[in-house]
């Protein structure tokens, strides 16, 4: 009698129990399509097409298995979900006393029949479990990602698993090598200047920087460039970077210091010079008198800053100051040419 009952309420949740049990045969599918699809990527088998054949078997044989086993509606099952909707298990109980011929079950079916014409199939809504369907989600892209990899790796467009484990050991068992940069000098290197390269590896880039009063000369190896990389290191390096000192010529400091007691001021081009601001006025000058025509009388001559020469002083001043200029070797060339272009000037 139940069975009759419950005829227009089972077809809906024999739907509902399909539905479950088919979202199980692809969960399972799926699982192995990605356990399957996994080998084929790391052995680098190149029938990958085998995996999708499993995952389709898995989801046909899966299926039904888990309708008929766990999922098809019985009478128990039908009664306890019509009493959701309401009923307080009235159905349940008119199941489990359905052979029960006695006063009081009699009349807890007819209650609960009556109770039974008030509910609509309609209100039976299909359920699934959340967590099931999230899992399914899951499972379901990682197993087509990975067949997506093993069809990769059969059209060699990627490596196999196997390829990439053997790189990974390789990559251990390589040996490492120290590359070290040190100071020989007055400077500093910016960078690493210990590092641990792999065998074949590029060490990071490094740079001489010198202080001051000191000059970059070159690396220990010959390299130059302040800038340095050693490419494919196969080996220890200890690598120096060469500083030398700035140091002045005593020589051209004697001769500077020569310089700073002539009447002028040696400039950097030939004949460039000034007089000095020390010297003094000579006697008719426009700084003592306003008068400005008095600078180029001869007796205004300037030879030592002092003494002002005139007439025929000055040919005699002037051949004095070529002797002694040409028999010291120490006076630049550029000095000496400096002077004679000063005589020059002031000859009238």
């Amino acid at each position: 009698m139940a069975t009759e009952l419950f005829k227009k309420y089972y077809s809906r949740l024999a739907k509902e129990g399909f539905f479950k049990a088919l979202v199980c045969g692809l969960l399972i599918g799926f699982s192995l399509l990605l356990l399957s699809a996994f080998v084929c990527w790391f052995i680098g088998f190149k029938h990958f097409w085998i995996a999708i054949v499993i995952w389709a078997v898995a989801i046909v044989v899966a299926t039904p298995i888990f309708y008929y086993k766990k999922f098809r509606p019985s009478t128990k099952a039908i009664a306890k979900r019509i009493d959701e909707l309401g009923l307080e298990e009235r159905l349940l109980t008119m199941v489990q006393l359905e052979n029960d011929t006695s006063y009081l079950a009699m009349r807890q079916r007819k209650d609960a029949m009556a109770a039974l014409n008030s509910v609509n199939a309609g209100l039976i809504k299909i359920a699934v479990s959340v967590p099931l369907v999230i899992t399914l989600s899951v499972v379901a892209v990682f197993g087509l990602g990975m067949t997506t990899a093993s069809a990769m790796c059969a059209a060699e467009k990627i490596p196999s698993g196997i390829s990439l484990l053997g790189k990974a050991e390789d990559e251990l068992a390589r040996k490492e090598y120290d590359v070290i940069y040190q100071v020989n000098g007055g400077g500093t290197i910016t960078g690493e200047v210990e590092q641990k390269v792999k065998e074949g590896a590029d060490a990071t880039a490094v740079r001489a920087v010198p202080q001051d009063g000191w000059v970059f000369l070159q690396w220990s190896d010959g390299l130059e460039s302040v800038y340095r990389q050693d490419l494919a290191v196969s080996e220890d390096l200890t690598i120096m970077a060469v500083f030398a000192s700035i140091e002045v010529d005593p020589e051209a400091e004697a001769a500077e210091d020569r310089a700073d007691d002539l009447p002028y001021d040696i400039g950097d081009e030939k004949g460039d010079f000034n007089e000095k601001s020390d010297i003094p006025p000579a006697p008719g000058s426009d700084e003592s008198t306003g008068d400005s025509a008095g600078m180029s009388d001869s007796k205004n001559q300037i030879i030592d800053g002092e003494t002002y020469y005139g007439g025929s002083t000055f040919e005699q001043a002037q051949k004095d100051a070529q002797e002694d200029l040409s028999g010291n070797d120490e006076i630049p060339d550029k000095m000496k040419d400096a002077v004679e272009d000063y005589f020059d000037t002031i000859e009238k």
